[in-house]
Formats: structure tokens, sequence, C-alpha cells
């Protein structure tokens, strides 16, 4: 099924595990997937309001991971050490598939972290125009609830908006098992899919953060042209955790009350 074999690789939420090809078949799937997703990680963003909001925050990190894996984050330590590194895209490449992580990759996992707890610390129950559907699902707009629903859409409609508009790395085996699943209609499908869940639960939010989608989706893909032999699953996990953060960040800069 579909929506298996997209949390299978979204999360670690139990699902049939599922190869390339399967989970390449998936992608109009990934934006369902993410706002499921995203849910879960919306229900535990909800502790802000019985604890100090500090004390959520500390205990959302570790949540975060527990749900979603390390798989991507992973991702986002490798590309930031083989864009740290000299040499041509095969260098690059190279660096890629060394499964050591170096001093850039650690600086910026720790960003990452740091901008989990700071962006989930700042979140706060808000009486806030998301949207139709996203207001009643919010139980009287509970922004802790929507905003990680919200982000971890962004993420998953760059995934598949990145794969579209980048070539395959030869030296990736898992954008190769994606290569002979993928659809130009299932792309087209599942950024569509992305786009309108975004306007449908964020209102005016959510055309910002689609827009902010397809901005990370075209950087992902422009990096892998040019620094890289073509994109990869490293790639996509780095433009994914890129985009679930700046999702945050422009959610929250947008309904802070002024």
């Amino acid at each position: 099924m579909g929506l298996g074999a997209s949390l299978s690789f979204l999360s670690r939420i139990p699902s049939r595990r599922s190869d390339g090809a399967s989970i390449a078949l998936a992608l109009p799937w990934f934006p369902l997937a993410g706002l499921l997703v995203g849910a879960v990680l919306g229900i535990a963003a909800t502790l802000e309001f019985f604890v100090l909001p500090t004390v959520a925050a500390f205990l959302f990190v570790p949540t975060y991971f527990a749900v979603k894996g390390i798989l991507h984050t992973d991702g986002l330590a490798d590309t930031a050490d083989a864009l740290a590194a000299h040499g041509s895209p095969d260098d690059r490449d190279r660096v890629l598939r060394d499964p050591h992580i170096g001093a850039a990759g650690a600086v910026v996992i720790a960003v990452f972290v740091v901008g989990l707890f700071a962006t989930f610390e700042s979140i706060r129950a808000q009486s806030v125009l998301l949207g139709p559907v996203g207001a009643w699902i919010g139980l009287f707009r509970w922004a802790p609830l929507i905003l990680p629903m919200l982000a971890e859409l962004t993420a998953t409609t760059t995934l598949v908006a990145a794969f579209g508009l980048a070539p395959l790395s030869p030296h990736s085996r898992l954008a190769s098992a994606f290569a002979a699943g993928a659809s130009r209609g299932g792309l087209v499908t599942g950024v569509a899919v992305g786009v309108a869940l975004l306007v449908l639960f964020g209102g005016v939010v959510g055309v910002v953060l689609a827009g902010g989608a397809l901005v990370v989706a075209y950087l992902v893909a422009r990096v892998s042209r040019r620094w890289f032999s073509g994109l990869s699953g490293d790639l996509l996990g780095a433009g994914h955790d890129v985009a679930f953060l700046l999702a945050l960040v422009l959610a929250l800069g947008w309904l802070w009350p002024r």
C-alpha cells in the first residue's frame, strides 16, 4: 500500500517495510503520510499545555527522533561534511558515502537540534487563522498541534518536488531504486497534493510554506547539480530537515502576536 510504504520511509511508525521501487511508486502518498507523522508530533507538542515550555521542548527533541528516526538527519550531516570538503563532485560523493560524521556534520546536527528545541519552546496556544480544517482539527486553533503537521507537510512536499527537479546520482543506491518506480505523473500528483493540503490546513500560512517547500526543493536540486554528481538519498534527507525547520520558523514568524 502506498501509504504504508511512505510511512516506512518517513518515520518509525510501524508499517510494512518496502524497497526503493515501492517507495517511489508511493511518492503521491508522501504528503498524506507526512500529515499523519506531523499529527503524531503535534500530539507530543501539546505537552506544552501541561508542563513548562522549556521542559516540553526538551522532551520533544527525543520524541521527534523516536517518531522520525535518524535517517534524514544523518543525510543532513553527511551533506554538510561533503559540502565542506574540497575537490570534484566525485570527491564529494565519496564523502557522502563515508559512514563517519565529521566536524561540519556534527555542527549542523547541533544547530538542527537547537533549532528544534528553540522553535518548539516558542510555540504557544494562539488563536490564529490557520484555515477552516486546521481550525477544526486544532481544537480551538491550537498551534502546538497544527504547526508540526504543517512543518512535516512542507518537508515531504519538498522531497517530492526535489525528485522532479534534478538528475539522480549514479552512486546512490536509494536514488537509483527510486528511479525504477518514480514517474513524472506521480511526482506532479505528490507536489499538488502537498500544496493542496498545506493550503487547506494552513490557509495563508500554508501558501507561504508551500512556496518555501518549492524554494528548498530548487536549492537541493541546484546543489546536487553543481557540487555533486546528482541527487542522492543524503541530499533528500538534508532537504527534508531544512524544510521542516524552515517551516516552523516561517510559521512562527507569521503567526507571532504583533
